[in-house]
């Protein structure tokens, strides 16, 4: 009822906080579809947006070459998270765990516990930022449902 009845600001403002979480369940909802629950995706997720603030500020690089940069990262260590839990044989909740204690750790330690400001706002629409966490979400989705015989549910037989 208030999305419908308040003025448009408000509908706009809960797409734009939307998506960047939608994204982020996303990433999470799958690794749970896998059977791997990644206890790390939330903590990756801030020491990213730490990293990407950091290289614009301090290195004066621009925000496109800084997300790149930061997304490359961000794979590299889910790379080194599955060499730990498939070469140490170690439980993948428990590696995950231990990646999101250190990705706090490195996000207080590059911030020391202050604001990072950027000298501007990318100007993303919130529409825009919706619709992509829309179609990454739909195209999930989709891959889950053809990727696993079973789905909806676990599979129970052999």
């Amino acid at each position: 009822m208030v999305l419908f009845t308040a003025p448009g600001g408000h509908l706009l403002n809960i797409l734009a906080s939307s998506a960047p979480l939608g994204l982020v369940a996303v990433a999470l909802s799958l690794s749970m579809r896998a059977g791997t629950p990644n206890l790390a995706v939330g903590s990756v997720s801030a020491l990213s947006g730490v990293l990407i603030a950091s290289v614009v500020v301090v290195l004066g690089m621009p925000l496109v070459v800084g997300v790149l940069l930061v997304m490359l990262l961000a794979a590299l260590s889910g790379l080194v998270m599955g060499a730990f839990t498939v070469l140490l044989e170690a439980p993948a909740w428990a590696v995950t765990l231990a990646a999101a204690v250190v990705c706090d750790a490195l996000s207080l330690g590059f911030t020391q516990a202050r604001t990072i400001l950027l000298p501007e706002a990318p100007s993303i629409s919130p529409v825009v930022g919706f619709a992509v966490f829309a179609v990454v979400s739909c195209s999930s989705w989709r891959w889950c449902r053809v990727s696993s015989p079973c789905w909806p549910r676990p599979c129970t037989s052999s």
